[in-house]
């Protein structure tokens, strides 16, 4: 539903990019050396450029830049920041390997900030500008009236004025053509029956409206089912929701040298962050906690402790709040910078949690969402993970049967590039705090997850918990 999209492809969008980011190095080489350039030092620039335009395009979609939804600022920024410092990197790399040692260090740093600057700058402008050279396009929810509530406030909030929604129908109105001829755009809620969906797609397809689906659960399972035939009836193969064992080592093995090479360098790190715990805290600096893992194997969750020890024990589980006195002063600073997390790099050095995956589960937990929501029990089909796709896509409020259709996409569309982009896009959650906030006020029943020392950062246990709230 991006306004820009239809005018702005993600092709159009690279072309672009790869111009901008070398503008930038060459601003960086007239800060150096001002208009007149040394020949050597342009010689160089200008064999490098091919490749700093490409690994340009490369580290922004890595990062998100192209996909096709609406983007805050401040994901703009982080997404061109952490495209530029790739491709610094990368361009580093590529001008040792080919002897450009024309191409000074400095240019690395001013290009890095300029490219910034110019790729940040470009995407504002262009998010800014687009919406407003289209006309408003009209939308018509479909859906129950709760449902149609909720989708109708995500797109006010995020396409402002570009998308306006016009219509919120139920299942009996969802046959009117009058009412979907004056819409552009048709959006179902998965609440919606199978045969509502069938006729009204039907009709939205003869009028030329676009149509978007809010998947249920049934619709993710077969995704990436392959086609076949049954003599000459076309069948579509739905495969068991799991990852190959060739899959599963690759994974092991990334997992492993990540992990290890994490650990060393995080190392005096993981040092201050016990000291200060110990120092303002009685307690140990770690504390472990039993969750299900793959295939149900229940292993010891690691982190570091961000609450006054026993904090369960005069309450028993409870969800966390917004000012929970429980969280110590520098729990909260490790909290709010998912620093706590650090100690799970252990859990994947062991090979009880992958980076990527769902997040663990307490057993007592796992038992009532294996009750309460249905095809839970398929996330269990690999090892859980630090981070996730409902952790970078999702936010603390989301509703749990959402959270468990982005692990259920997971899982049906892995690959190690795949881990690679959410590894990469978990970073910009540091910069979103609203993604990992408490409630607004104590509470919760007795079935709902504790927070601080039981609550992940990234995607909290309590937020886990959200699917019994």
């Amino acid at each position: 539903m991006n306004a820009a999209s239809s005018k702005w492809s993600a092709t159009n969008l690279g072309i672009l990019d790869a111009i901008l980011v070398n503008v930038a190095y060459f601003l960086g080489f007239l800060v150096k050396f001002g208009t007149d350039i040394p020949q050597v030092n342009l010689n160089a620039f200008l064999r490098l450029s091919p490749w700093i335009g490409i690994m340009s395009v490369i580290s922004f979609w890595l990062s998100g830049g192209y996909d096709d939804d609406f983007r805050w600022p401040v994901e703009i920024i982080y997404n061109a920041t952490l495209s530029a410092f790739l491709t610094g990197i990368g361009g580093m790399a590529i001008a040792f390997l080919t002897r450009e040692f024309a191409f000074p260090r400095t240019i690395f740093i001013l290009g890095f900030m300029f490219h910034v600057l110019v790729l940040s700058s470009s995407r504002l402008l262009i998010m800014r500008l687009i919406p407003r050279e289209g006309k408003v396009r009209k939308v018509a929810v479909i859906g129950s009236a709760a449902q149609n509530q909720v989708v109708a406030a995500r797109i006010s909030s995020l396409f402002g004025h570009s998308l306006q929604v016009t219509h919120m129908l139920d299942s009996t109105e969802a046959y009117n053509p009058e009412i979907l001829n004056a819409v552009d755009i048709v959006c179902f809620g998965d609440s919606l029956p199978a045969n509502v969906k069938e006729d009204v797609v039907r009709i939205c397809l003869e009028l030329g409206k676009d149509v978007y689906v809010v998947p249920d659960l049934y619709d993710i399972l077969l995704h990436r089912a392959r086609l076949g035939r049954l003599d000459d009836v076309m069948i579509l193969r739905v495969e068991s929701l799991s990852i190959d064992k060739g899959q599963q080592l690759v994974k092991r093995v990334f997992d492993a040298i990540l992990a290890l090479a994490l650990l060393v360098i995080l190392s005096p790190l993981i040092l201050v962050i016990s000291s200060a715990i110990m120092l303002t805290s009685s307690g140990s600096p770690f504390y472990s906690q039993e969750r299900i893992g793959w295939r149900g194997k229940p292993f010891k969750l690691l982190k570091f402790r961000t609450m006054i020890q026993d904090a369960e024990r005069d309450t028993g589980p409870v969800l966390t709040w917004e000012g929970d006195p429980r969280i110590t002063k520098v729990g909260r600073i490790l909290r709010s910078l998912r620093l706590d997390e650090l100690p799970q790099l252990i859990n994947v050095l062991q090979g009880d949690m992958s980076f990527v995956g769902p997040r663990p589960e307490r057993p007592f937990f796992v038992e009532q969402f294996n009750d309460r929501i249905r095809d839970y029990r398929y996330r269990l089909q690999v090892k859980p993970g630090i981070t996730g796709l409902a952790q970078i896509e999702g936010r603390y409020s989301t509703n749990p049967e959402d959270k468990l259709k982005y692990d259920l996409y997971y899982i049906r569309s892995f690959s190690l590039l795949l881990d690679l982009q959410i590894i990469l896009r978990t970073l910009k959650v540091a910069f979103t705090p609203d993604k990992a906030n408490g409630l607004a006020r104590p509470g919760g029943s007795a079935i709902v997850e504790e927070g601080a020392p039981t609550s992940d950062s990234v995607n909290s246990d309590c937020e886990d918990a959200s699917y019994h709230s």
